[in-house]
């Protein structure tokens, strides 16, 4: 079960990761702070943002971007600069987003295939997926 999330949360996961997350995703993050996305051809698990408030809400959401971001910088030397994850697909393949340098990611979604390292345009956008 998601629940919504304070935008504090996402603001101090921008500030950790030295990224801005694009409105739709965070308007959609806040009413509903991870969870399962299905499509007619992919399952998304969206990661969480770490949420502190209360033992309940830490426990849900211990799988959080900034650690999965961590977790697949630390042990994938060929991962894409300027992209974070945002989830994973049903075969452990990531769901990411990407900027040009500056920090401000794109509303497009990316698969980032892990044995093959390429990248796949998947939506232009987060409402594009949950349609």
């Amino acid at each position: 079960m998601n629940f919504p999330i304070e935008e504090k949360y996402i603001m101090k996961t921008e500030l950790d990761l030295n990224v801005k997350f694009p409105v739709r995703f965070k308007t959609r993050m806040i009413n509903s702070n991870g969870g399962i996305i299905l499509t007619d051809k992919i399952e998304i698990e969206l990661f969480p943002f770490f949420d502190e408030r209360n033992s309940k809400r830490r426990n849900q959401t211990y799988n959080d971007i900034k650690l999965e971001n961590d977790k697949i910088k630390k042990y994938n030397n060929n991962f894409p600069n300027n992209t974070i994850v945002i989830g994973k697909d049903n075969l452990g393949n990531a769901i990411i987003l990407n900027h040009y340098g500056n920090g401000v990611l794109s509303e497009k979604i990316y698969l980032w295939h892990h044995e093959q390292t390429d990248l796949k345009l998947i939506a232009d956008s987060i409402i594009e997926l949950e349609k």
